[in-house]
């Protein structure tokens, strides 16, 4: 099973430590805009910035903003941009490609104006997609048949060893030969070289920990729980095999 020697750090409050140390140019500007200007959702689940500068939000479907004016793609107008669902999330690859999950994999295509859908083998169809996460050349993701990636060289799509993954919340790259793949109950650590993982279930204070969102610094990871307390825990330990200590 997979072994790495960094500190865990839990935040309760997202990226805490590193704001405190944050102090922001005092000439920046900054703006609102909102579903009374320009989104029609006050809820935004993810952004991502394509090659061209524009700014991809996901809401109730999918929308690109340029600065001016926002244009919607959403499973109501299919003809439109060809999304299948509008719960939607969204990333940006190395190139500036926008790939989107819903209800199956897509990128936008510049010339056509439209997501195109990529389709493993016909044993393996894929209707629903969760937690992406990228890392070089591939882009992770969890859908019904567990944890895959796809090559965005090739676009062949590979399954894993991790085939099922209940109510998924996130994944994490945490360097070239791991991956994090956060669940409701569990969490899983992912060799990329072996094509192994161990799990673990996660407690604080005797509390059920659910991670949300990681971001690793050096040897440390940061972790995000869910939300609602301003207070932050550092654990110093490590995942091996398939401790927690």
């Amino acid at each position: 099973m997979t072994r790495f020697g960094f500190s865990l750090l839990l935040l309760l409050l997202p990226f805490n430590l590193f704001a405190q140390v944050f102090t922001p140019n005092p000439d920046w500007r900054f703006e609102n805009f909102n579903s009374q200007n320009h989104f029609i959702s006050r809820y935004i689940n993810n952004l991502a910035l394509d090659k061209h500068g524009y700014v991809w939000a996901c809401s109730l479907g999918v929308q690109r903003f340029d600065g001016y004016r926002t244009i919607d793609f959403n499973s109501f107008e299919q003809a439109k941009g060809g999304l299948r669902d509008n719960a939607t999330d969204v990333v940006a690859d190395n190139s500036g490609r926008i790939w989107v999950s819903s209800a199956g994999l897509c990128y936008y295509d510049d010339a056509s104006g439209k997501f195109i859908y990529v389709e493993p083998d016909p044993k393996h169809k894929i209707n629903a997609v969760f937690s992406l996460a990228l890392q070089k050349n591939f882009l992770w993701f969890v859908c019904e048949h567990g944890l895959a990636r796809i090559d965005l060289r090739s676009l062949k799509i590979l399954f894993t060893s991790l085939t099922n993954v209940d109510n998924p919340l996130g994944s994490f790259s945490i360097d070239e030969n791991t991956l994090l793949v956060s669940a409701r109950e569990k969490m899983y650590v992912y060799n990329i070289k072996t094509n192994t993982y161990s799990s673990q279930t996660l407690f604080y204070n005797h509390s059920l920990v659910k991670v949300l969102a990681a971001a690793v610094r050096g040897k440390d990871v940061f972790f995000r729980r869910q939300p609602g307390t301003i207070y932050a825990q550092k654990f110093k330990g490590c995942f091996t095999g398939k401790q927690w200590h």
